[in-house]
């Protein structure tokens, strides 16, 4: 995940090597939002927990927290979020904002972890598991369009996206 602002906020942030630090980011009088419905990387925790005590995170209910959070950011009612790299750009790809906004990678978050989508337990949800599985091995097998796309983004996480590639495609789950 990412730190996603406004441009204009970034010079508060105190961005060293191009990248934010979350911890230092909580003790200014900034105002940042997760969703209740999101789980966040596991380095993060323990900061968020901190800020949503202090006040300086604010737990936000929403639907959509990729497009939601990003519209508060964009209309001054958030400070900040986090979002995945590529969700954040194809957001602001598609919904042309009145403000500029940027994302920064977080030193306290440097590895990547798998994320997934949620599918029902039932006749539905097992097949449409399956249906994305399949893909996802299809994918994994011929990984270069998929780096490329992160390649764009964040090309430090290119030796971990490989190699999770090469275990995904190897990979066989019983259904």
């Amino acid at each position: 995940m990412e730190l996603v602002s406004r441009a204009d906020l970034l010079p508060d942030f105190a961005v060293e090597h191009g990248k934010v630090s979350l911890a230092k980011l909580l003790e200014k009088p900034l105002k940042g939002g997760i969703s209740s419905t999101r789980a966040y990387p596991p380095e993060l925790a323990d900061l968020i927990d901190k800020g949503v005590k202090q006040g300086t995170l604010e737990i936000i209910n929403t639907s959509s927290p990729g497009v939601n959070l990003i519209a508060m950011v964009s209309l001054k009612r958030l400070d900040y979020t986090f979002e995945f790299p590529i969700v954040s750009a194809e957001i602001r790809r598609a919904i042309p904002y009145s403000t500029v906004l940027v994302s920064v990678p977080m030193m306290e978050n440097p590895s990547l972890i798998p994320t997934g989508i949620y599918c029902p337990r039932n006749v539905w949800g097992r097949q449409m598991a399956k249906r994305i599985d399949t893909a996802i091995q299809r994918l994994a097998s011929k990984p270069e369009p998929l780096l490329q796309l992160y390649r764009n983004q964040e090309p430090s996480y290119e030796p971990q996206l490989r190699e999770y590639f090469r275990e995904r495609g190897r990979a066989r789950i019983e259904w």
